[in-house]
């Protein structure tokens, strides 16, 4: 299992920087593993950007090339129907006098060598105008829009579709002065930028502020990986963002609001995955990449797969009690505290295991 997750991972690189895998690899590969590895991290589509790399003495076995392209082209038709989606949404907003921001999704998806390729998800708006999220909430009523109820940050709604998420918050973090500085930050970004536009389509599209995007994903990443689990998609998206934009992100500010939310730690674990499991080039980021906890994220990332969704049947289990007590330390742990906590953690983490 492990070789077959190296493997995926040097697929990945090679879909993200446009560079073969070095082939002897490949010799012998579980071509069965990892296509399951791939789909349980939703980034089927993108490893074939890395197959199509291989020689095809290395490439996999007619049986099993079959599946990867099938699942290529499922992959393409959502895009593109996602794609007129997206279009067609934020206009029908816009005719309603909103200010619609579109987070994540396909304004991710266009940083991509292959924007068709990245798997596609829900469809996440943000309005930077204060009551923009109640006026857009009491449209979907009207128009009687099935609604999936009211999260703590956001109002989703299913629309031709897709399900469309109403964001009343663009992020939150619970510890209340951390939350009280990132909502400042938010604000500040889209007061004092010009509007972050992308294509998609015929439209250009306003999406979040560049360094607001780079810390915005480092928040929402931190928010999955504590609650529920963090996939490999996530990192892929931030990977592709930083190498794209990286001349353009003001690194100091970003690093002054990561250490004003204390998120120091998960910036260093996050860029050493970054780097050493996905090929980012560490010259093009400040942080350090040398993080002792990466083994915690390597592991939370394979055994819960995209948005720990392997795990969601054994909550309240010890398998996914153990993963959430082995992360506490990133989470919850001031930067002081954090070699001794991590220390004793761990040591209560080896003793429950063999007992």
């Amino acid at each position: 299992m492990e070789k077959s997750q190296d493997l995926l991972l040097e697929l990945l690189k090679s879909a993200l920087w446009q560079k073969p895998s070095n082939p002897h690899l490949f010799e012998g590969a579980d071509w069965k593993t990892i296509y399951q590895l791939a789909k349980e991290q939703a980034v089927i589509a993108l490893c074939v950007d890395g197959i199509n790399l291989l020689p095809a003495e290395q490439m996999p076995p007619a049986e099993w090339k079959s599946k990867w392209i099938s699942a290529v082209m499922i992959t393409e038709m959502k895009n593109r129907n996602q794609n007129a989606k997206v279009v067609l949404l934020i206009e029908t907003l816009q005719k309603q006098g909103l200010h619609p921001v579109l987070m994540k999704g396909q304004s991710l998806a266009v940083e991509y060598p292959c924007p068709l390729h990245r798997t596609c998800g829900d469809m996440d708006i943000y309005f930077k105008e204060e009551d923009d999220v109640e006026k857009a909430i009491a449209w979907t009523k009207s128009c009687g829009y099935a609604s999936s109820g009211i999260h703590e940050h956001d109002s989703p709604f299913t629309w031709q579709g897709e399900i469309v998420e109403l964001y009343y918050w663009m992020a939150l973090l619970y510890k209340k002065q951390y939350n009280k500085r990132l909502q400042e930050i938010i604000s500040e970004e889209y007061r004092h930028n010009t509007p972050n536009v992308v294509r998609i389509g015929d439209l250009d599209v306003e999406t979040v502020p560049v360094t607001l995007y780079v810390l915005y994903k480092m928040v929402h990443i931190s928010f999955h990986f504590l609650n529920e689990g963090i996939g490999l998609r996530q990192f892929c998206d931030l990977a592709i963002y930083l190498k794209n934009h990286h001349a353009e992100i003001d690194f100091r500010k970003l690093n002054k609001w990561i250490e004003e939310l204390g998120m120091e730690r998960l910036a260093e674990l996050y860029a050493t995955f970054l780097c050493e499991e996905l090929g980012l080039d560490s010259g093009i980021i400040p942080w350090i990449t040398s993080s002792p906890y990466l083994y915690i994220l390597h592991e939370d990332i394979f055994q819960g797969g995209n948005f720990g969704k392997l795990r969601f049947g054994f909550k309240g289990k010890s398998s996914f009690l153990v993963q959430k007590f082995k992360a506490l330390p990133l989470h919850y742990m001031s930067k002081y505290d954090w070699d001794r906590i991590a220390v004793q953690t761990a040591a209560v983490y080896e003793s429950a295991v063999r007992h």
